[in-house]
Order: C-alpha cells, then structure tokens, then sequence
C-alpha cells in the first residue's frame, strides 16, 4: 500500500485508495448516485427500471405487488426530468398497472374496488411527481444560495473556492 506523509502530524498516513475527481473541491470518492444523473441518463435508468417493475409484475402472482418499483422510477425520473416527464412516466405505470391487473385477474373483482385500487395508485404516483419536483427545485436553490451571500450578493468561501478551481483547471 502507497505511504504518504501527513505535513500536519508528521506521521506516515495510508495514501487514499478511492478515485478522486479531478475537478472537486474536496478529496471525497465519486460514487454512483441515483439522484445526480443528469436529464437523459436519469430518464433512461427510470425507464429502465420501470420495465424491470413491469416484467416482474407481469411474472409474478396478482398476491405479490412490485408497485414499490414503480414508486422508485417515477422518483428517479421527477428528480432528474422534472415534472412533465414524471407524470408522463406515472401516467405510463399506471396504464401498465391496469393492463396487467387485467390479464392477470384470476379472481374478479368488483368495479367499484377496481376503480378505488386505481384511483389510489394514481393519487400516489401523482404527489409523489409533485413533492420530488419541489423539492428538486428547492434543492438546486439552496445549491445556489449556499455559495451567493444573500446580502451582499457576492460569492462567499465556497463559492470562491469552486470558481478559482474551475479557473485554475
């Protein structure tokens, strides 16, 4: 293992074994995060996901409900995309959902209850669209404003430090 010298304590320290991006402020392991994709792979990994949900739900029993996997990639795709493909993705899982409820109804059940089962998937979907939209929105505000003093409108410390890295690279 590569030894390196801590100037501060004079002691031998184990040099780091993660990959450290080049452009971060701070010597912290890059890590996949679901959650900072970008617009386009955010949309193909919810995607993704959601046909995995689907396949699954079409091979398991009606007992067994894999809507929690429909939950996570209309989240992953609100998050990155924004509202408008979120809801289109939840209107698509629910479209799936009421297909599938179809082809695999081994016992039926009543209009009502269906309509109540859908009814309820819907109103899930939907206010989980709207509050992961909001609170993105918020997030990328208190992005900003955490490098802007607000009073000043001047860029504080880690704003500075952020611009002078992106300068000097």
């Amino acid at each position: 293992m590569a030894r390196r010298t801590c100037r501060r304590y004079a002691r031998q320290v184990p040099a780091p074994t993660h990959r450290v991006r080049m452009n971060s402020p701070t010597p912290f392991p890059t890590r996949f995060s679901v959650f900072a994709l970008g617009r386009r792979r955010g949309l193909f990994i919810g995607a993704l996901v959601y046909a995995i949900a689907a396949l699954v739900d079409y091979l398991t029993p009606p007992e067994l409900t894999v809507f929690p996997l429909y939950l996570f990639s209309v989240l992953i795709v609100s998050w990155n995309c924004g509202r408008d493909l979120g809801f289109a993705l939840a209107i698509t899982c629910l479209v799936t959902l009421v297909a599938l409820s179809f082809l695999e109804s081994a016992q039926p059940v009543g209009p009502v209850f269906f309509a109540f089962i859908n009814l309820n998937r819907a109103t899930v979907l939907s206010v989980v669209v709207i509050l992961t939209s909001q609170l993105r929105r918020l997030y990328d505000r208190e992005a900003i404003t955490a490098r802007i003093d607000h009073l000043t409108g001047v860029r504080n410390r880690k704003g500075f430090e952020e611009t002078l890295e992106k300068e000097i690279a």
